[in-house]
């Protein structure tokens, strides 16, 4: 992950909280506060997803931003090939959406979160990093399983407690 850390390092005096690198993943679908009792309807959830879908290897390709020109306020790296992402993505909403895990508003764009940003001193050349590093793939991964994680607030950031995983194609 050199071009994340090369990015990194480039907003060192900007006001950003990185994401430590044990916590990167790709978010399917945010269950927000969920009851113990349904876990284990949403782990059959999770393997009728995993058992229809297969792996896949694609590129992180890119470094992105949400938010507005003057005002971002996420760093992401994006997919060389979304369509994969997507695809399993919506799968995924919509086996939800039919066990009453309602969709929200957002659409699903597939992305890994880098950082949050709370002060961007020179927004031009924050775009201008952001411009030069959209076309660059920079590593391989294999999408392989599907992990349903409970997630713990704290100060010091989230941390995460893996509660079950299942093997794509399983």
């Amino acid at each position: 992950m050199q071009l994340i850390s090369r990015f990194r390092n480039s907003l060192a005096g900007d006001k950003i909280n990185w994401v430590r690198p044990e916590n990167i993943h790709l978010t399917l679908k945010f269950l927000g506060e969920t009851p113990v009792y349904k876990v284990p309807g949403i782990e059959k959830i999770i393997t009728e997803i995993t058992s229809q879908n297969k792996s896949f290897t694609t590129g992180l390709k890119g470094i992105g931003a949400f938010g507005s020109r003057y005002q971002p306020r996420v760093v992401w790296a994006g997919f060389s090939e979304p369509e994969s992402m997507l695809n399993l993505g919506e799968f995924c909403l919509n086996t939800f959406h039919k066990y009453h895990f309602y969709r929200d508003r957002q659409n699903f764009i597939p992305h890994l979160t880098l950082g949050r940003i709370h002060e961007i001193r020179n927004k031009k050349r924050f775009w201008d990093m952001v411009e030069a590093e959209k076309e660059t793939t920079f590593q391989q991964v294999e999408v392989k399983k599907l992990i349903l994680f409970e997630s713990i607030l704290l100060k010091t950031g989230p941390v995460y407690h893996e509660l079950f995983t299942v093997e794509l194609g399983s």
